[in-house]
């Protein structure tokens, strides 16, 4: 069986799980991916960028020599932010700027990365994959990775690393790193996002992530603002946007 990670999370797959035969990832954007094949385990990440290099390092450094990397990415990973970083990783786990790094890139705008222990590393378009054990509460933590980074500072590099998957089982979700009371002061000092990040705070609500004030809740339902994390807005939208950010707040 495959095993699931999802953004900002790493597995770890010891060279005595002989149960499970590799990784499977989705989704991918504008993340990293990165596979470090170790003297004990193979390693996978899913970074976005904002993941602390500490954790990264550390996670592999117990694992042994390095003796392979593999990085994926797509068209619209932003080099300027993960290069540097992955200059400092490789460093720190003493890879030397000489060793092959196993590229797979992709043109296409949202993938998959099916990296087996023994075999290819495969891309695909975002399909089902059945072969892979797919992560428990998948909707629950995708919230709070959503929460984690909607509300960090940019390039704040400061998340902790969740290792998803580790001694032949996938541990529990993620936590969040901001409480409720400071994710409303943000959405207090953003009136001009105040939708969008209304309509991220009421998904991790429904998903029972975190308890948003019933007030709060009436207003993303009342203007349906789930639909702007997909969609742009238009003139009428920012108008009710205005007013219910006043009816919420006030002036």
């Amino acid at each position: 069986m495959f095993i699931e990670i999802i953004q900002d999370g790493a597995g770890v797959i010891e060279q005595d799980q002989n149960a499970v035969t590799g990784f499977y990832t989705g989704g991918i954007q504008n993340c990293l991916i990165t596979v470090y094949e170790c003297d004990s385990a193979t390693i996978m990440i899913h970074d976005s960028g904002q993941l602390r290099l500490n954790d990264i390092c550390e996670l592999i450094r117990k694992r042994g020599r390095v003796n392979k990397v593999t990085a994926c990415f797509g068209h619209r990973i932003a080099w300027n932010l993960h290069q540097p970083r992955l200059n400092r990783i490789l460093s720190n786990i003493g890879y030397r700027a000489d060793e092959i790094i196993d590229e797979r890139p992709s043109s296409l705008d949202s993938f998959s990365f099916i990296y087996p222990l023994n075999g290819n590393p495969t891309i695909s378009e975002n399909e089902p994959f059945d072969a892979c054990i797919s992560i428990p509460d998948k909707e629950k933590r995708q919230s709070v990775v959503e929460l984690n980074n909607f509300f960090l500072a940019s390039n704040a590099q400061s998340l902790p690393l969740d290792v998803q998957y580790v001694n032949g089982n996938y541990a529990g979700p993620g936590k969040l790193v901001h409480s409720l009371e400071e994710m409303i002061n943000t959405v207090k000092s953003q009136p001009q996002h105040f939708f969008l990040n209304l309509a991220f705070l009421e998904k991790a609500n429904s998903l029972e992530v975190i308890e948003l004030p019933s007030e709060l809740s009436k207003i993303a339902k009342e203007n349906t603002v789930n639909r702007f994390i997909y969609q742009s807005f238009d003139k009428t939208d920012l108008a009710r946007q205005e007013a219910a950010f006043r009816q919420c707040f006030g002036d």
